[in-house]
């Protein structure tokens, strides 16, 4: 089932189920008008909903309509939480626990538009990668039973801010102030939905990443692939540890980072060499195994944005910290020594660490953490929306 929230002039959004070629969709008027209710009762709703989008995929929806990005919202405007763990600094320590790190839920961005930036704020970074929107989770609850809570896989964006003071010894406080409200792609998507390619709390999908100029008479880009099977913590064992000394809640966001890069600089290949301008936009996506975008592309306009200065003596600035390769990940690697719970429960501070030991045999098996794909026919699509073909693999 894929899922959207257009825009009516309220916070929420109006939920609609959006057809699996993304040509078409429907809005959810009996069942739940909000992507909240439907995560608060899904057992009750869900199943309703999917009546609908099977109809939808058959083309016999009466009330459906084309579906437009455009007019979409964040899939869930405002969260119960969000979270995500970022990329290892050092992937081949096996013994390093997850780093949740804490961002407001409250303001989630939407996957079309204008880069919103402070006055006087430049970007320092991007990171993207895919969430887990998840329904009740009991405090204490093993890897196997995180997964078991996940409802719905989204595509997201974080982008950074450099120059971000902070008073001294307060280094999470000034992360929290760096980040700016993550975008969203327009489409969330069951784990079903990915035709075999959501096993064990991973999507083994790459994530594309392009950033665009069109300064110059051509279309430039600069683009790269960072394949999503190789994060180090599956999503099961990133839920379980934030769960270990609380619930979690219908409407929790649990991200995982894939890459995290800098912005292209005026001296890069991207460049045309006359205009020296900078990119001017970016597109997100994760194409699937059938060729049709996944989630749907985040599609940002980078217009009267500047990029940060690269930081004396590194590498090039778009150079991608992207997610290592299998031999550097240890699933489930933890240190024996549980070492000491440094959650912050400063209101101030909202990046956290849950040390804990989950061993590889507490991670599910393949095969329990993915649901049957419903075998339906789907509709001609109008436009399928496919994946660009100029990438270069990392």
């Amino acid at each position: 089932m894929k899922l959207a929230t257009y825009q009516d002039g309220s916070r929420d959004g109006h939920l609609v189920v959006v057809s699996r070629d993304l040509s078409t969709a429907a809005f959810a008027n009996t069942q739940a008008t909000r992507l909240q209710q439907l995560l608060d009762d899904w057992n009750f709703v869900a199943p309703q909903l999917h009546d609908l989008y099977l109809t939808l995929n058959h083309g016999k929806s009466r009330h459906a309509f084309a579906f437009d990005p455009a007019l979409c919202l964040a899939p869930l405007p405002r969260a119960a939480s969000w979270a995500w763990q970022t990329l290892d600094a050092d992937p081949a320590d096996t013994a390093k626990q997850p780093m949740l790190q804490a961002g407001a839920g409250d303001d989630m961005g939407r996957p079309r538009g204008e880069l919103d930036l402070p006055d006087g704020r430049r970007v320092a970074r991007v990171a993207a990668g895919v969430a887990v929107f998840t329904g009740e989770l009991a405090m204490g609850a093993s890897p196997a039973q995180a997964l078991e809570a996940i409802r719905l896989l989204g595509l997201y964006s974080r982008w950074s801010l450099s120059d971000v003071d902070a008073a001294p010894g307060n280094r999470a406080r000034a992360d929290v102030d760096a980040q700016l409200a993550p975008h969203w792609a327009p489409v969330l998507v069951t784990p079903d939905e990915a035709s075999g390619a959501w096993s064990g709390g991973r999507l083994d999908l790459p994530l594309q990443l392009q950033w665009l100029s069109r300064a110059s008479k051509k279309r430039q880009s600069q683009a790269s692939d960072v394949p999503g099977k190789h994060q180090r913590w599956h999503h099961g064992q990133l839920l379980a540890w934030a769960a270990r000394h609380r619930r979690v809640r219908a409407g929790a966001v649990f991200g995982c980072d894939w890459l995290d890069e800098a912005p292209p600089q005026a001296a890069e290949s991207l460049i045309d060499t006359d205009a020296r301008a900078l990119a001017d936009s970016v597109e997100l996506d994760i194409v699937g195994r059938d060729g049709l975008s996944l989630f749907d592309r985040i599609s940002l306009g980078l217009a009267g944005w500047t990029a940060a200065e690269p930081t004396p003596g590194a590498s090039g600035g778009s150079s991608p910290r992207a997610m290592p390769r299998a031999s550097a990940m240890v699933p489930g690697a933890a240190s024996a020594d549980t070492g000491v719970n440094a959650e912050i429960d400063a209101p101030g501070n909202a990046a956290f660490a849950v040390a804990g030991d989950v061993s590889p045999d507490a991670a599910p098996d393949a095969e329990n953490s993915a649901e049957a794909s419903p075998a339906s026919p789907t509709v001609a699509p109008a436009k399928a929306r496919r994946g660009s073909t100029r990438k270069r693999t990392i």
